[in-house]
């Protein structure tokens, strides 16, 4: 089952799921919520092709999305396509910022084994995966 966020309300997933979804933007709503079997996965999307002010918002809100964790096994999913995400997940230099960035995403994931960080060929598999 797939909805979107248009179609849910957070109190609801909240109490529903039984999720916490602290970020720091309050009332954040995610972009989707997969179930599949007994897993919950709840997904905030972005698609970006350059850096920037308002780029480096929409990459912290996804970065910070990785260190939420639940007490029942519900998982966030950070995806991000287009050509900026190419550059942060390949390992070359690129500047301070983005070698940050890349540290933050690395920590977190680390910290959150249920999280994932995805482009759009790892959003495919990580779905092929929960067949």
């Amino acid at each position: 089952m797939v909805k979107f966020s248009k179609k849910f309300n957070l109190k609801n997933v909240r109490e529903n799921l039984d999720v916490k979804i602290n970020a720091k933007k309050q009332n954040k709503t995610l972009d989707l919520i997969i179930k599949a079997n007994n897993k919950i996965l709840l997904c905030e999307a972005k698609h970006l092709n350059t850096a920037g002010g308002g780029q480096d918002k929409q990459i912290s809100e996804l970065i910070e999305i990785l260190n939420l964790n639940e007490k029942n096994g519900v998982s966030y999913i950070s995806f991000l396509d287009g050509k900026y995400s190419n550059i942060l997940l390949s390992e070359n230099g690129h500047g301070d910022k983005i070698t940050t960035q890349r540290k933050e995403i690395k920590k977190f994931l680390n910290n959150n084994p249920n999280n994932y960080w995805v482009n759009t060929a790892g959003f495919t598999r990580l779905i092929s995966d929960l067949k």
